[in-house]
């Protein structure tokens, strides 16, 4: 099946189980079966007094079957062949969700990387300063600042630092 609204058009791949979009810049992304159950709103499976989403995955993701399918009014409404359940996906949301390689490395932030002329020493806090404050303070700024911070004099058994020496993001 194949379904156009405002030059939005969709169409099914049954054997990949994917649902392709192209949208009117010409963009195209695919969306798996699965996903677009996972994430659909659907009126039975959001109730009003919990805002609590029921999981509307089959046992079997491989039977997922989509029955049809339509566009309307900035919404995608796919009819699913398993117990008559009709999910709904919002258009611009379905377009900031879109999940293929493309839009991944397009989303993924830049490396930030350290300039050339940083010389400057690592940051270095001595393990028996942890019991000082500012110390404890400084290490999250350091970490934050500089990208790294050595922590110097760490006992072999931390005992009650290692939770927030894991927590902290130091590097030992």
């Amino acid at each position: 099946m194949n379904t156009s609204s405002t030059s939005i058009n969709a169409s099914i791949n049954a054997e990949q189980r994917k649902l392709t979009v192209r949208w009117p810049s010409d963009i195209v992304h695919t969306f798996h079966y699965v996903w677009l159950r996972h994430n659909a709103r659907c009126p039975d499976g959001m109730p009003n007094d919990t805002q609590v989403k029921i999981d509307l995955l089959p046992d079997d993701p491989e039977s997922l079957v989509v029955e049809s399918f339509e566009i309307k009014n900035d919404t995608l409404e796919i009819h699913w062949a398993d117990n008559q359940i009709e999910t709904t996906h919002n258009l611009p949301t379905l377009l900031n969700s879109a999940y293929d390689t493309a839009t991944r490395r397009q989303r993924k932030p830049t490396p930030v990387l350290w300039h050339a002329g940083n010389t400057g020493e690592i940051p270095v806090y001595l393990f028996s300063d942890l019991d000082n404050l500012e110390t404890i303070l400084q290490i999250p700024l350091s970490v934050r600042d500089f990208g790294i911070a050595r922590l110097k004099g760490v006992p072999l058994d931390l005992g009650p630092w290692q939770l927030w020496l894991n927590t902290s993001a130091v590097f030992i």
